[in-house]
Parts: structure tokens; sequence; C-alpha cells
């Protein structure tokens, strides 16, 4: 005689259809394969009302659920570092009738490697060396809400800000991006059109790409030492805790973390000649396609689901 389990299934609303990029349709079905081990199954919900589990990217959308009716469980998934910034996986938030579940950036269950943004596409893009010195894009911010949670180093925008001005002013690196003051004659450029397309064009123009991220924590790696790369430029990046030596050498970029000043990072790469450029580039290439070859962006989409269904399980199981 065959025992059959009955499979429970979990009613997810969501506060907008594009709040959770990991809740989509097409993804559903690979959640629910890991799920079944579990005998629970996700579903999305036709009402909020009728749900057992809303799920955002923000505490925000949290309360747009339980403004309309939600009475369920509360869960927060994110992979940007400041939409949510708690170290705890299980939080108590006023005016919500249950606790709140996180994963995010900082809980470990979001990011399993530094490739999650890797696009695992092949280079077509050679270096020159009489390209223009190096770039920065980023919009200008006059303020920034520092993030430092009990004194750890991980807010990287203020020295990500102030350090693409001081290779401006030292070493002729050229800026773009919205917010920048009016006399610093900076071109504007915004995530408009093919972004993708456009960001490429303007770094295959240049020798560096000031790559930092906004926050240095364990494997929050962006696209952007990735576009750096791709497009040939020596990437300037910061790595710290952020794991991407685990996964290229660091003979593929400048490690701004090294140093103790600005000054430091602008007299050595001054001091680069084109053997030296072209190292760095050649380095990155060779480390780009050992990536190809050993590594799958389907093994990493699975990993990132196999985190979620786990953290359903803990909720439900």
């Amino acid at each position: 005689m065959v025992t059959t389990h009955s499979v429970r299934t979990i009613r997810v609303a969501l506060p907008s259809a594009a709040s959770v990029p990991v809740l989509r349709a097409e993804t559903i079905n690979s959640i629910n394969a890991c799920l079944s081990d579990y005998s629970l199954e996700l579903a999305f919900a036709t009402k909020v009302t009728d749900a057992d589990l809303a799920v955002s990217t923000t505490i925000n959308g949290l309360f747009d659920c339980a403004k309309a009716g939600f009475k369920g469980h509360f869960l927060v998934w994110t992979h940007e570092p400041r939409y949510n910034t708690s170290r705890n996986s299980i939080i108590s938030v006023p005016h919500l009738s249950d606790k709140v579940h996180i994963m995010n950036v900082y809980t470990g269950d979001v990011f399993t490697t530094p490739l999650f943004y890797f696009p695992f596409t092949k280079l077509d893009i050679e270096n020159s060396y009489g390209r223009a010195p190096g770039v920065f894009m980023g919009t200008y911010r006059s303020y920034f809400e520092e993030y430092t949670p009990s004194g750890e180093f991980v807010d990287l925008n203020i020295i990500r800000q102030n350090l693409a001005l001081y290779l401006r002013d030292n070493l002729g690196f050229e800026l773009y991006g919205p917010g920048y003051p009016k006399h610093l004659g900076v071109t504007e450029a915004g995530r408009t059109g093919d972004w993708q397309s456009i960001k490429r064009k303007i770094l295959s123009r240049y020798s560096f790409n000031l790559a930092l991220e906004n926050t240095n924590t364990k494997y929050y790696v962006t696209e952007k030492i990735w576009n750096a790369i791709e497009c040939g430029c020596v990437p300037i990046y910061f790595g710290g805790n952020s794991g991407i030596e685990e996964i290229i050498s660091n003979r593929s970029f400048i490690d701004a973390s090294q140093f103790e000043s600005f000054e430091q990072i602008g007299d050595y790469i001054k001091s680069l000649g084109k053997a030296d450029v072209k190292e760095y580039v050649r380095s990155g290439r060779k480390d780009w396609s050992m990536i190809l070859k050993n590594f799958s962006p389907n093994n990493i989409r699975h990993e990132r689901i196999r985190f979620f269904a786990a953290k359903i399980q803990m909720i439900f199981g």
C-alpha cells in the first residue's frame, strides 16, 4: 500500500507584482520542487486577506499588506543592502500583528557566492592602453545616511563619492551621473533607454573604472566589477569583506581596501605602465573564462531558491 502525504498550500501576498524578484510565476515551480520534501507548496493568493504569508523587499511593503487586512506571517526578502539593515532573522515591528522574518544580505541567506550578478556571457572587448584615464558612473548626493552597525565598517557611499572626486581632480578621471554641482561639469547620465548598452559604450573608452559598491558585506558583489572587466577596464574595487577574492585574482582589480588614503590609491594608479595595465586586463579575462568553465548560473539560481524554500519550511514546517 502506497502512503501519500497531503500537501499544504501556502498562499502568498505581494504588495506589488515586482516587489520580490525571487517570487515570479516562472520560479514558483522551482521553489515548490524544493518544498515538496516538506509537503509544502506556494501559490499566489487572489486576495491579500486570503494569504498565509506576505512577502516584500521592505517593511513598508508589509505595512501595505497589513492595511489591506492581511493577518498571516510576514517575510522581508531583499538583496539590496539598504532596503533592510537588520542583522536578525526574526524581528518585532510595531503595528504588525506577527513577527517579521528577515532574509537580507546581512543574515547570510540571500547570497551564497560573489557570482550572483555575474552575466555569464563571453567577452568580446579587448583593452586599448590609449584610452582616457578613468571613469566613475554614479549619482552625486550632498548627504548620506551612514550605515555602520555596531561600529562595523560596511558603508562605502561617502568613500566612493569622495574617491571619485579625488581621482577626477588629480588623475583626470571623468564622472557620469545625475546630481553633481554644475561647476564640476559632470556629464549627466541616468538609467534610461538600453542602459547596459550605454554603460558598455562609455566604459569601453577608459582604462580604469571606479567600481565600488555602496556597501561592503559578504558576497554583495554587483554588476559593477563585472561590467568593468567585460569592457576591458581595470576595476578599482573595495574587496574588504565582499569575498571577491574567492572567485578572482587580486591581480584582476585594484583593491581600494588595501590602501590607507586616496593619495596612495592615486599614486599607485599613476605608477602603472602599459604592461601593468595589460596584465590586470589579461588576469581579469582569464578569471572570466575560468568562471564560465567552472560555474553554472542555474546552480547559483537554485541555491537562491533553496535558501528561500528553507525559510518557508522554517516558518510553516
